[in-house]
């Protein structure tokens, strides 16, 4: 999973705890994005990330799941 911005640790650790590999990555601009997504599962950003059409479809043959601003720790 990559993470593109700043999330609480907590969310981190969740996934982590679940098994995922986790790389978080900051402050990629839309060419290394684009770039490196194919490499990942999932992709969670929050409110500064642009997830371009590019982006998108450089990654659509292996992301499985994307999320903006949707993590929780309950």
């Amino acid at each position: 999973v990559l993470i593109t911005e700043e999330i609480d640790p907590a969310g981190i650790s969740v996934l982590k705890n679940r098994g995922f590999d986790v790389d978080v990555r900051l402050g990629l601009n839309e060419d290394e994005l684009a770039y490196c997504v194919a490499a990942y599962d999932g992709l969670i950003v929050r409110s500064h990330t642009q997830v371009t059409r590019r982006v998108i479809e450089a990654g659509k043959n292996s992301l499985k799941d994307m999320k903006a601003k949707a993590i929780s720790c309950r």
